[in-house]
């Protein structure tokens, strides 16, 4: 499982996350907000389009954001026992390493593509790094914790809004969940024009993504995850310690349950028909509890995979990517804009269309990585970021 200091596992397991989370992003590329969470904000919600947004809801959605925010928990402790190994100040390195991913994920943000993660990762680090030195049931408990949190602020919303008047309501889910016509067209209008015209928009988005919800969504889930994947990194199961009939039993029992959940929720929405504060506060807690389920279950999947040799060219390929992630991460979002953005192609794919930019980017991101790993030994941003972090340690002594 291990190879020149890298744990093959982990960079499968980022690698296969990494490409995974464009399953859910490319819709945030391409499609009004709105759209990302409801299927009936916009576009035809029927045939191939609805069986693509129903897969990415079942398979995709917040299933790789959760495994890569765990191997985010999981780093945290990699790179802290190093620093502490070589004795260096933990908290001054890992602090100035946070600093410099926030700077990287605010540039991402309002220059780029507002659905950046990084600024919440960079933000939300400081839970696993509390808890980087304690037992791995001191932070499952911890990670629990927070989830269950971001679960009550969640249901409480839904309490809160569901007995206001429907007009009120309606005036709410306006912002971001079934906005009119005027509000879908200004927002295809701006993505569609030029990066000057689309920078208005964008920095809106990204501040709203970064305050409200982060205070309200991802604070809570984010740390949460991030404390479970310190727990996994602990207790040996994201570094391939386990045994595969483990592995296997886990992968069964986490699938089945987390399949169920997801469903359920679903079912629930489309009973409902997509109305706002049932679908966004009470029926996406489902999916909120399935994902980490079904997540877990890919994990011991991969785990599988990688212990038996299985695929060993695919797999090759998705460790190399692991390698990179940071590098790939902000490729895609490059690739995705330059594409969408720079072809006037926002609000304007199908399901078929949306599927093949996907493969596309993935074959190139693959294609390009494999090439740059034969003459570096890792990403060009992750070279950067660690040369930013190791000058100011050095400019500081």
């Amino acid at each position: 499982m291990q190879k020149n200091n890298r744990i093959e596992l982990i960079d499968l397991i980022r690698g296969t996350a990494l490409l995974g989370i464009l399953l859910m992003n490319i819709r945030l590329f391409s499609q009004p907000y709105a759209a990302y969470f409801n299927p009936l904000a916009y576009g035809d919600y029927q045939g191939i389009n609805k069986l693509w947004w129903d897969l990415q809801y079942i398979v995709a959605d917040q299933k790789f954001m959760v495994i890569f925010s765990m191997l985010f928990g999981a780093s945290t402790a990699l790179v802290c026992d190093q620093y502490t190994k070589k004795q260096l100040n933990c908290g001054v390195m890992f602090g100035r390493r946070m600093a410099i991913l926030l700077a990287i994920g605010l540039i991402h943000s309002y220059i780029i593509w507002h659905g950046d993660i990084l600024v919440s990762y960079a933000i939300c680090s400081l839970f696993p790094f509390l808890f980087r030195n304690t037992h791995w049931h001191v932070s499952l408990v911890a990670g629990i914790i927070c989830l269950l949190i971001g679960s009550a602020i969640s249901y409480s919303s839904y309490l809160t809004i569901s007995v206001l008047p429907n007009h009120v309501q309606q005036q709410i889910a306006q912002a971001f969940w079934s906005p009119n016509t005027a509000t879908l067209d200004a927002e295809i209008v701006a993505f569609q024009g030029a990066w000057i015209d689309q920078f208005a928009t964008r920095i809106g988005m990204a501040f709203h993504f970064q305050t409200e919800s982060f205070i309200n969504w991802g604070l809570w889930r984010i740390s949460g995850l991030m404390l479970l994947g310190l727990t996994a990194y602990r207790g040996g199961f994201l570094t391939g310690q386990f045994s595969l009939t483990q592995y296997a039993l886990i992968g069964i029992a986490a699938s089945i349950l987390g399949l169920i959940l997801i469903c359920f929720g679903y079912h629930f929405n489309n009973i409902e028909n997509w109305t706002f504060a049932a679908s966004f506060f009470k029926n996406k807690l489902w999916n909120y509890w399935g994902s980490v389920l079904l997540a877990l279950s890919y994990i011991c999947l991969l785990a599988i995979i990688q212990n038996k040799q299985y695929l060993t060219y695919l797999t090759s390929h998705l460790r190399n990517i692991g390698r990179t992630a940071l590098s790939n991460y902000l490729l895609q979002s490059l690739m995705c804009t330059g594409i969408i953005y720079g072809f006037k192609l926002f609000a304007r794919l199908d399901a078929i269309q949306s599927g093949c930019l996907v493969l596309s980017v993935w074959l190139t991101q693959t294609i390009m990585t494999h090439y740059w790993l034969k003459y570096n030994s890792m990403g060009p941003v992750e070279g950067v970021w660690r040369k930013l972090t190791i000058t100011s340690l050095s400019a500081n002594k």
